[in-house]
């Protein structure tokens, strides 16, 4: 095993950590003109410490430590398979500007010989990311952590993050995506295991608002929240026709398209973006849909080719489950 650079040992916030960082918070609110002591602000510097504290809690976790307990690979194991946890959310803390970026991350290694807990991995993901990071470094000291203590044929990472550095300064380029990767062994020099663990990595969904609803917040919001759950979504706006979505579906080629429908047309416009994806050649383009849809129309909606019908109350992270477990892997 390799030896822990400064950045990945366990390293314990100092007694006063909290008080000291109180007082730095205090002193940016007098700087900028404010006043620490008026109403809604007299408890933010001591807010501000604990969600430091919080989101530099990584430091107090050893990476090598999570990974210290691993199994045997089972026998009959088929070699140079890929193991793959998709899906993992974290929030890292830019080091440039102390600014969140929040993303996803998906893992990816070939066992050789030795095996390790579902849950390491997510718990690995979150102890780098707890810190002062780049994406970059971030990405590799994953794959890196994992190589070690594996010894696998190959390991691969790819993160996704939308940079609040970017986004809310600077540039003030909201929406943008950065993605890197970390390959090792067999996942830098096996093309197929790389698209193996791209495809798991990027899914692609199209949120389309057919019909002539004039209200789009709902749609938004869930476009929004997909995109924190790691997917890669595309919003077309109101009103659309179906020529349209199949249009767009297949240009950008998505693999869910979901319609959000509130004026009851959805027993006309759904079977009929079923049939035209159908025809375009894109049916294994999984179709989805939100809304208030009477329970009596489900059946024959499901009937049509509609795999999924999500009510008022469904969470984001049910729609996110429901879309990673059933869509196409590209």
């Amino acid at each position: 095993m390799q030896a822990k650079s400064k950045t990945e040992q366990a390293v314990v916030p100092t007694a006063d950590a909290e008080a000291r960082i109180a007082e730095a918070a205090e002193t940016i609110l007098r700087a900028i003109g404010e006043d620490p002591t008026r109403d809604g602000l007299v408890d933010t510097p001591g807010r501000v410490a604990r969600a430091m504290l919080e989101l530099t809690s990584g430091y107090a976790s050893d990476p090598y430590e999570i990974l210290g307990t691993v199994f045997e690979e089972p026998a009959g194991a088929p070699a140079g398979d890929l193991v793959v946890v998709e899906g993992i959310p974290f929030h890292a803390l830019c080091e440039h500007h102390l600014l969140p970026f929040p993303g996803v991350a998906t893992v990816g290694y070939v066992p050789s010989g030795r095996i390790v807990g579902l849950s390491k991995i997510p718990r690995l993901v979150d102890a780098f990311a707890r810190r002062l990071q780049v994406q970059e470094r971030l990405t590799a000291q994953v794959a890196d952590a994992l190589n070690d203590a594996l010894a696998p044929a190959g390991v691969g990472v790819l993160v996704s993050a939308e940079h609040l550095c970017l986004a809310a300064r600077g540039a003030r380029q909201p929406g943008v995506v950065m993605t890197t990767e970390a390959m090792r062994g067999s996942l830098r020099t096996d093309a197929a295991l790389r698209e193996a663990l791209a495809r798991a990595h990027d899914r692609g969904v199209l949120i389309a608002k057919p019909g002539l609803d004039g209200h789009d917040r709902g749609a938004k919001v869930l476009a929004r929240g997909l995109r924190d759950e790691g997917f890669e979504v595309i919003y077309t706006g109101l009103r659309r026709t179906v020529d349209a979505i199949v249009a767009a579906a297949i240009e950008e080629d998505v693999d869910v398209v979901g319609c959000s429908i509130l004026s009851g047309a959805h027993a006309t416009l759904l079977p009929k973006l079923v049939a035209s994806l159908r025809a375009s050649g894109a049916s294994d383009v999984l179709v989805v849909a939100g809304g208030i849809i009477p329970e009596a129309d489900r059946p024959e909606l499901e009937q049509a080719g509609i795999s999924g019908i999500f009510g008022p109350g469904t969470t984001i992270a049910e729609v996110a489950t429901f879309l990673r477990a059933n869509a196409r892997r590209r």
